[in-house]
């Protein structure tokens, strides 16, 4: 019997607190929307007299026109005051180049020895140089302060060039040869013309003095 009752009952309560439950979820969803409805906004537009003060820009009046003596009163004064005294003595220390220089000076025998007669070569003349080169000084000569000369014997070819060089005398030795034959084979001399045709000069001799002036 309580089996039955139980059995009968169970639907019905299910029912009712399904009904239950629904009543409530539709109350609450009322009041969202209600909360959440649009508001409505009465507006009223009210004439309100309020003065407003009008403001009228006035233009600056112009400066007055400088006249020309005022103008030429204030560029003297400007012209005083910008030009400072700007004179200055700059003192600048002698430099003494003359001892480096000397140092480099070398001696070679002028064009008039060269055109005289070589007796070696049986009454011909020594041969003219178009362009010669100075030579250098060698670095362990100044160092060491030693002076000297080289002689030298050389042939000219038919174009004017020099040949065979070769070294008859020097002092002190081993110090000057190399700087002297250096710029011994960089002259040009002019070329030794016979019958309209030019020849091989053959026997010249040269002598290169190295000295430092005081």
């Amino acid at each position: 019997m309580r089996f039955l009752v139980a059995f009968l009952g169970a639907p019905i309560i299910t029912c009712a607190l399904l009904l239950f439950m629904a009543g409530l979820i539709n109350q609450k969803v009322n009041q969202f929307q209600t909360q959440h409805e649009n508001p409505y906004f009465d507006l009223v537009l009210s004439n309100q007299d309020e003065s407003f003060e009008s403001r009228t820009r006035k233009k600056p009046t112009p400066p007055e026109p400088q006249t020309q003596e005022n103008v030429q009163v204030t560029q003297v004064q400007q012209t005083r005051v910008s030009s400072p005294d700007m004179s200055m003595t700059l003192e600048l220390p002698s430099l003494d180049l003359s001892s480096n220089v000397s140092a480099m000076a070398i001696s070679m025998p002028g064009i008039e020895s060269m055109q005289q007669p070589n007796s070696a070569l049986t009454g011909e003349t020594m041969a003219m140089p178009l362009y010669r080169v100075e030579p250098k000084y060698p670095r362990k000569a100044l160092r060491l302060g030693k002076q000297g000369h080289v002689l030298l014997s050389f042939d000219v070819n038919e174009s004017g060039r020099v040949v065979n060089i070769n070294v008859l005398e020097a002092q002190p030795p081993r110090l000057f040869e190399r700087a002297a034959k250096r710029a011994l084979k960089k002259w040009k001399y002019k070329p030794m013309l016979v019958n309209g045709k030019a020849v091989s000069q053959r026997g010249q001799k040269i002598r290169l003095d190295f000295k430092m002036e005081p």
